[in-house]
C-alpha cells in the first residue's frame, strides 16, 4: 500500500497541472451532459397543474429571469424598435403551432363607466360585479357598501370609473370550454382582428347582464391608452365557467362568468406607427403570451415538456426572453434560453469535451508511463510489481474522474435530479480511461525493459 501511494505522490507531481486542466475539463463535460440530458430525455421533474376540465391538465406560463443582469435586460427589452413585432410574430407562431394546447385566459384591465352602470344596476347588485369578488354574494350588503370596494377616480371621459370582473380570451378559449350564448352569437374570426383607427371592441356579457343589456347595446370602458366603444355581441348562458376546479362559492358550485365582460385579445393587422399604438399593442401582446398550456390530463410529461421546448423555440427565435411552464423546467436557468438549434451545437460540443476529457487523461498516463520506463525498470528489478504500478495509475485516475464530478455535482446543487447522469458518465469515463492504460501497462515488455538497463 505504501509502495501504491508513493507512485500515485511521484505521478501527482509530475503532472499536477495537467491534472487540474483535466478536472476543469471532465467537471465542464460533466455539467454539460447533465443538463442537456433534462432536455432531450425529459427528465421528469415535479409538475404543478390546475384541472379547470376534469379530463385535462393546465400548466401557467412565466418569464424565469436567470439572474439580476437578465430581470434589467427584460425591464429595458421594450426599448427595442422591433420588440413589438417580435411580440407579434411570436403570439401568431404560438397560436399556429400549439393550437389547441394554448388559451390565454387573464384578468383584464378595462375601466367601465359607473355613471353607465348605474343606470342599469342598483349599488347593492353592482357589489357582485366588483373585480375582486370571486363569485355572486362574496360582498354582504348588509355589512359593507359600494363605495366601500370602489376606488374613487375618473380616467378619459369616465368621471368615476368602475373596475368590474374583465376577463380577455383568446380564440382556442371558445372552443375548449365551449363557450356558448343564450341571446345573441360568441366571438367570431373577425372579432379577434384589431385595425389602426377601431374604436369598437366586441365584447360578451355574463347572464346576470341580461335584461339590462342586448347583443348590439353599446357599453364605454377605458382600455391601456383611450375610450372604447364595447360592442355586445352575445349574453353569455348561465352558468359559463371556465375554471371549474375553483370551488368558491357558499353552496359548493364554481366560479362562473355569470358577473363578466369578456373581450378578446386582439392580433393587430397594422403595423403601430404612434406611441399609443406602440403601447396598445405591446399591451395586449405581452398580457396574451403568458397563457396556459392545455394537455389531456394522461398526457405524459415528457409531451408536456416538448411543448414547452417548442414554445421557447418560438420565443427565442423571434428575439424574446424564454419562458417556463410552471414546475416544468429542465436543466439549470442557462440552457432555457437556448433554441432546438442551438442545443444541438451544445450537444455536439458536449461529446466533443467528454471525448477530450477521455483522451487527455489517456494521453497524460500514457506520456508518464513513457517517461518513466528507466524508473521503473529499476523497481520492478529492486522487487517491485507491475500490479503497484497498475494500482497507482487506476487510483490517479478515479482522483482525477472523482474531482471532475464532486465539481459538477457541486455546481449543480440545486439541480440533484441529475446526480444519477452525472455518475453514470463518470463510471464511464473511468472504465474507458482505466481499460485504456492497463492495457498499455501490460503490454509493457518488463524483461526487455530490465536487459535495457542492464
Amino acid at each position: 500500500m505504501r509502495n501504491v501511494l508513493s507512485e500515485l505522490w511521484h505521478n501527482i507531481k509530475s503532472g499536477v497541472l495537467v491534472d487540474l486542466i483535466l478536472i476543469a475539463q471532465l467537471a465542464l463535460f460533466f455539467w454539460i451532459s447533465a443538463t442537456i440530458s433534462g432536455y432531450y430525455l425529459d427528465i421528469a421533474p415535479t409538475f404543478n397543474s390546475n384541472n379547470f376540465r376534469e379530463d385535462a391538465a393546465y400548466y401557467s406560463m412565466f418569464y424565469m429571469p436567470a439572474d439580476e443582469e437578465e430581470y434589467g435586460e427584460m425591464a429595458n427589452a421594450s426599448g427595442d424598435p422591433e420588440y413589438v413585432a417580435n411580440l407579434d410574430n411570436a403570439y401568431r407562431e404560438l397560436q399556429e403551432e400549439l393550437g389547441e394546447h394554448y388559451i390565454a385566459i387573464r384578468y383584464a384591465d378595462l375601466k367601465l363607466d359607473y355613471e353607465e352602470l348605474r343606470r342599469a344596476f342598483s349599488e347593492e347588485e353592482l357589489l357582485d360585479f366588483c373585480a375582486s369578488s370571486s363569485y355572486s354574494g362574496y360582498y354582504d350588503p348588509s355589512r359593507v357598501s359600494l363605495q366601500d370596494v370602489m376606488q374613487m377616480y375618473g380616467i378619459g371621459s369616465i368621471k368615476q370609473v368602475f373596475e368590474g370582473q374583465i376577463s380577455r380570451i383568446n380564440p382556442t378559449v371558445i372552443s375548449h370550454f365551449g363557450l356558448r350564448a343564450k341571446e345573441g352569437r360568441v366571438f367570431a374570426e373577425d372579432d379577434f382582428l384589431f385595425r389602426r383607427g377601431q374604436k369598437e371592441i366586441p365584447v360578451l356579457l355574463g347572464s346576470a347582464f341580461g335584461g339590462k343589456y342586448r347583443p348590439g347595446d353599446t357599453l364605454h370602458g377605458y382600455l391601456y391608452t383611450g375610450m372604447f366603444d364595447l360592442k355586445v355581441v352575445g349574453i353569455l348562458e348561465e352558468g359559463t365557467a371556465i375554471a371549474t376546479d375553483q370551488i368558491l362559492e357558499k353552496d359548493g358550485r364554481p366560479n362562473t362568468l355569470d358577473h363578466s365582460v369578456v373581450f378578446p385579445y386582439f392580433f393587430i393587422e397594422d403595423i403601430p406607427e404612434t406611441e399609443e399604438e406602440k403601447m396598445f399593442a405591446q399591451f395586449n401582446y405581452e398580457e396574451a403570451l403568458m397563457g396556459t398550456i392545455t394537455a389531456d390530463l394522461d398526457t405524459p410529461r415528457s409531451q408536456i415538456n416538448g411543448i414547452g421546448k417548442r414554445i421557447n423555440n418560438i420565443y427565442v427565435r423571434n428575439g424574446l426572453f424564454p419562458i417556463s411552464l410552471v414546475g416544468s423546467s429542465y436543466g439549470v436557468q442557462l440552457f432555457k434560453q437556448e433554441s432546438e438549434q442551438t442545443m444541438r451545437i451544445f450537444l455536439a460540443a458536449g461529446i466533443v469535451m467528454g471525448l477530450m476529457g477521455i483522451f487527455g487523461i489517456c494521453m497524460s498516463m500514457i506520456t508518464k508511463i513513457n517517461a518513466n520506463m528507466q524508473r521503473y525498470a529499476i523497481e520492478i528489478m529492486n522487487g517491485q510489481s507491475i500490479f503497484t504500478l497498475a494500482a497507482a495509475f487506476l487510483a490517479e485516475i478515479v482522483l482525477i474522474v472523482a474531482a471532475g464530478m464532486l465539481c459538477t455535482i457541486w455546481l449543480m446543487a440545486d439541480s440533484l435530479l441529475f446526480l444519477a447522469v452525472i455518475v453514470a458518465l463518470a463510471v464511464c469515463c473511468l472504465l474507458a480511461v482505466a481499460m485504456i492504460v492497463i492495457r498499455k501497462l501490460w503490454k509493457i515488455d518488463i524483461e526487455e525493459m530490465i536487459r535495457s538497463e542492464e
